[in-house]
Parts: C-alpha cells; structure tokens; sequence
C-alpha cells in the first residue's frame, strides 16, 4: 500500500476486487499493521465488492476490523451491505462513540448496540468486531464483550459489500482510518480476547480480509 493509492487487495482465498470510491486511498502515516491503511474523508468515501454468496449471513460469523476515528460527529459505517432501506447490514458507531450493528430484513429489524456514548474515542486505535454463534449476537471492542442480543431470524441481501460507508437513504460515510478488515463464516470469539494476535491470520472460514492494505 502506497501513500494516496488506490489498490486494494483482498488476501484471502476469495480474491474478491475491491474498487475504491470517491477520495477512498491508502494511508501509511496511520496504520495498524503492514505498509498502509485505508483512509476515508467522510465525503463520498468508500471501497466496495461485488454481491456475493460468501456474504450471506449465516448461522456463525465474525465481522472486524481495526478502527481509528477522527470525527464522531453523526454515524459513521465500517462494513455493510445495503440492498435498499429496509433490508441490509450495517456495522457502525454512532454519533457519540457507540459502537453498533444493524439487520434488516422481511422479519424487521435487529439491533444490537452499547449504550452511554464514549466507547470509541477519536484519534487512537481500536479493534471492533460483532459476531454470531447461532442466535446470540455480540458487540466487542478491544476483545472484550460490550452488547449482546439473540434472534433467530436470518436472511441474505443482494447488494455490494461496503466498506468505510452505509450507502442508504441516510448515507453515513466513516471519517478516519481502517485496517484490518475480516469477514468470516465462523464465530472466532466467545471469550475475552486479545486482538493482535488473531487479526492478521487468514485463518478457516475467512471470507475476505485485507491483510496489509485495509
């Protein structure tokens, strides 16, 4: 990853092309791990991925990435897919710091959020994730359990997947910096955990993951 580029590789077996969007670039000032990271101004900023099934919810998942956020002024989105307002995903935090992720679908909505504002402070890095293990959902940050919420209901959405942005009626665009990012169709975490030494292994049940450049 170059400074101010524009390539973006998914390390995993997928493959999957990443296209960058808008001002959407590479960073090596601020990272995480490896050369460089991505960087979105919050104006029209986004990398996204062709619809595919890998990207289908199931009944286990793991949804990460490393985060460090500049402004937290309004929502701002991580990863989603968005097939129109009333069916999709989105993982995010919200204006304040908390951290959140949303599904729509036939059967409503599913929310599972923390609460009190201040989880996610501007200018350092966090580890985010949300994960599924059959019908119990959880919201981690830094490796430590922070929501939790159970649902039965599971349902899969035609549109591409995002990154940096939630691309609905109320577009919600990350300002900041992201690294790391790992979809997986296993649950990798139910305990307390440490981070750093999980993030950067294209381990089974990777999907797609960016192992250097986002």
């Amino acid at each position: 990853g170059s400074d101010s580029g524009t390539t973006f590789t998914d390390s995993s077996s997928g493959g999957h092309t990443i296209t960058a969007n808008g001002n959407a670039h590479t960073d090596t000032t601020i990272k995480k791990f490896g050369t460089a990271s991505y960087q979105g101004d919050g104006s029209g900023d986004y990398l996204s991925i062709p619809d595919h099934a890998d990207f289908d919810i199931k009944t286990n998942w793991t949804i990460e990435c490393w985060s460090y956020i500049t402004n937290l002024t309004g929502d701002k989105g991580y990863i989603s897919v968005t097939e129109d307002d009333n069916n999709g995903y989105y993982f995010r935090h919200t204006h304040g710091g908390d951290l959140g992720c949303t599904f729509k679908g036939s059967y409503g909505t599913l929310g599972i959020t923390t609460s009190g504002g201040g989880h996610l402070p501007i200018n350092t890095w966090h580890h985010v994730a949300c994960t599924k293990a059959t019908n119990d959902y959880t919201l981690w940050i830094d490796g430590t359990s922070v929501a939790t919420a159970t649902s039965s209901n599971i349902d899969t959405y035609a549109g591409s997947l995002v990154i940096g942005s939630v691309l609905r009626g109320e577009v919600q665009e990350f300002d900041g910096y992201i690294d790391e990012v790992r979809i997986s169709d296993v649950c990798r975490y139910t305990t307390t955990f440490t981070p750093n030494a999980t993030t950067t292994t294209n381990a089974t049940g990777t999907l797609i993951q960016s192992a250097n450049t986002v």
